[in-house]
């Protein structure tokens, strides 16, 4: 064999080579990607089938002697639980002439009564220990928390007492949130909402707006839930108020009217806390 033919030899068989490496190398890397795409797909496909899913399906009210109290029903329809859920209060257009303003006596740290009434001045609503409201100027409520009827995360506590803002949901359970109190006094012309906060229903309000019963009054909110294990979601509520009647909307689920409102006449101006198990624990 010649020089050129070995030359010729070598030449091809190291082509052969090169070619045989390169396709192995490709079919090495389609392997490796093909197995992480389907890997990450999988594991895609696995979370979202087994994906909390918070939904809000409705509303519930309580009425006592001297209020109603609007609570929104929220479900885990989702297939694991979703933890840590908190519910945020949103008043997306704020109705400051309507607000509540609490003052401070002759510029000391002791809040005088929220609202001024015929016979006297004091808050027949709050108690004695309880005046004005935790939202501070500009009273601005966009993002604050509200409390559930049964929150069972011990969230700790704050300046005002425990927390009563967060709550795990397991799949298909059904948990409640305490939106606001509405009262009513007849003989004084107007009504008040009471919206709560994270401490739950019987310390300091979020913030309380005073409305005319004489002309067609509202008040849109947002409610805002997130959780750890669900996506967040969001709904709108309107609460409408003209003379003995009391709506409440759900934005694409149900309008309430609440008969029992008319029943409603006078503030409870003899003020007895009132203590529900278990929102509140001592």
């Amino acid at each position: 064999m010649s020089f050129i033919h070995f030359g010729a030899f070598i030449f091809v068989v190291t082509f052969y080579s090169l070619h045989w490496l390169e396709v192995n190398i490709a079919t090495t890397l389609m392997a490796v990607f093909f197995t992480a795409f389907s890997s990450t797909l999988l594991v895609t496909i696995r979370d979202a089938y087994y994906k909390g899913e918070l939904k809000i399906i409705g509303i519930n009210y309580q009425k006592f002697e001297n209020s109603i109290r609007i609570i929104v029903k929220v479900k885990n329809v989702g297939r694991t639980a979703v933890k840590y859920v908190k519910p945020l209060l949103i008043i997306d257009e704020e109705p400051l002439a309507q607000l509540v303003l609490p003052k401070r006596r002759n510029n000391d740290e002791h809040w005088v009564p929220c609202l001024s009434f015929k016979d006297k001045y004091t808050c027949p609503i709050c108690a004695e220990d309880i005046r004005g409201f935790l939202c501070p100027k500009p009273f601005k409520v966009d993002g604050e928390y509200l409390c559930w009827t049964v929150a069972d995360v011990d969230a700790g506590s704050g300046l005002f007492g425990k927390y009563y803002h967060v709550s795990n949901i397991p799949p298909n359970d059904i948990q409640h949130v305490v939106i606001a109190d509405i009262y009513k006094d007849d003989s004084e012309g107007f009504s008040v909402v009471k919206f709560f906060s994270e401490y739950g229903t019987e310390e300091k309000p979020r913030i309380c707006y005073k409305l005319s019963l004489g002309e067609k009054t509202s008040i849109p909110v947002t409610l805002r839930l997130v959780g750890e294990g669900s996506d967040p979601i969001e709904k709108k509520l309107l609460f409408e108020i003209v003379k003995d009647e009391l709506k409440v909307i759900l934005e694409d689920c149900e309008s309430v009217s609440i008969s029992e409102f008319r029943e409603i006449k006078k503030f409870p101006r003899n003020y007895i806390p009132y203590i529900p198990f278990p929102l509140r624990k001592k």
